[in-house]
């Protein structure tokens, strides 16, 4: 089961990051835009989703750069870096979604700071297969310089959810593999995208138990519910309505064997009023509950040397059954003088004897024990 590795950049979804350093106002505008006309004044450049410019420079007399983008697959999130150096006033960056209609996502007023310097990290999502433009420019000012690094970052997430599948009748099979799946829903359609209010997966379990976790990322205004339906009638019966403003993780023992509907449904009216909170980015896990009923250790005596290749040695807890799914694993050693533990490493300190205690605690909260005598030599 894939844990939380990607977690800390999911939780910068959406945000305008701007370095710890870097004191940066941003005033955004949501209206539609015309982009700036081409002329002497602009220069163009050309990427492929992925790749990396730093060959422009803004002057007095080529003030604007239009950055055409090329993203080659639909529902593609688009991650923007840019770094500007030696700025000496404002610079409007806006990004375009349509390259035929040229209507704009966003339009931001970016002042540098006392350096003059100006680093920014964007995400736009979802985009489709196609060309798009962003825009970075110092026209109206009356001195704006600077070298730009830009760096482009493609499918920043792998979304599993998939176009048409707003009706249980259209569903997209999920597997009960326990990994983590990423779906999107929004109200874009005034940014030239889809509407998508809702999601429908189906999936089957073989045996008794269901575990189902789900979670919103980074949009405090959306009211988004997770839905458990029974699949076995003629129509989907709701039995489960967990609502995602805070993560939710369940475990439904008794849940029988069978077919089974999950809705993601719902996007707050209030949460229309700007590109960034029109939409969000869930997670969707399943898996079929396995109560652990035992473990153990890899190794149940281990002899060390206080310095050396044998100084250290992993232990690895080996599950009963093997399906269950841990929440916690944890670690403690009786002596920490002879010998330290940490995420299963243990590393001989001091000539003596310790015991290694290694705790698991399935998602339902059933907790086991076992231990790993220790004797460690003097080398």
């Amino acid at each position: 089961m894939k844990r939380n590795a990607t977690s800390e950049v999911l939780r910068g979804f959406f945000r305008l990051l701007a370095a710890a350093a870097f004191a940066i106002v941003a005033i955004a505008f949501f209206a539609p835009d015309t982009a700036q006309a081409a002329g002497d004044s602009v220069i163009k450049k050309s990427l492929k989703a992925g790749q990396k410019d730093s060959s422009v420079k803004l002057t007095k007399e080529k003030n604007t750069v239009i950055y055409e983008i090329d993203v080659p697959k639909n529902d593609a999130e688009l991650g923007v870096l840019i770094s500007i150096g030696n700025v000496s006033d404002r610079l409007i960056i806006t990004f375009y979604y349509d390259s035929e209609s040229n209507s704009s996502i966003s339009r931001d007023e970016i002042y540098p700071d006392d350096d003059g310097n100006i680093a920014l990290e964007w995400y736009y999502s979802v985009l489709k297969k196609g060309k798009h433009y962003l825009s970075i420019s110092g026209a109206g000012t009356t001195s704006t310089t600077g070298t730009i690094k830009l760096e482009t970052k493609e499918y920043y997430f792998n979304l599993v959810d998939k176009e048409d599948n707003n009706t249980y009748k259209k569903a997209q099979k999920l597997e009960l593999n326990g990994e983590t799946n990423y779906g999107f829903l929004g109200k874009l359609q005034r940014y030239g995208m889809d509407d998508d209010d809702t999601d429908w997966f189906v999936l089957t379990t073989k045996s008794e138990g269901l575990y189902l976790k789900g979670e919103v990322f980074d949009n405090p205004y959306a009211s988004i519910t997770m839905e458990l339906y029974d699949g076995s009638g003629s129509k989907p019966e709701l039995k489960y309505t967990y609502s995602l403003s805070e993560p939710q993780e369940k475990v439904l023992k008794m849940l029988p064997a069978g077919t089974y509907y999950i809705r993601i449904n719902g996007m707050n009216s209030a949460a229309s009023s700007g590109f960034w909170l029109s939409q969000a980015i869930y997670s969707l896990t399943v898996a079929p509950y396995k109560e652990l009923k035992s473990f153990t250790l890899s190794k149940s005596k281990l002899t060390l040397t206080t310095k050396g290749s044998s100084s250290k040695a992993t232990l690895t807890p080996e599950l009963d059954p093997v399906d269950a799914i841990p929440r916690t694993i944890s670690w403690k050693s009786s002596n920490s003088k002879v010998a330290t533990v940490e995420k299963g490493v243990v590393k001989g300190k001091k000539k003596g004897t310790a015991t290694i205690t290694c705790t698991v605690t399935d998602v339902a909260g059933n907790t086991k024990s076992q231990t790993c005598k220790v004797t460690v030599k003097k080398k």
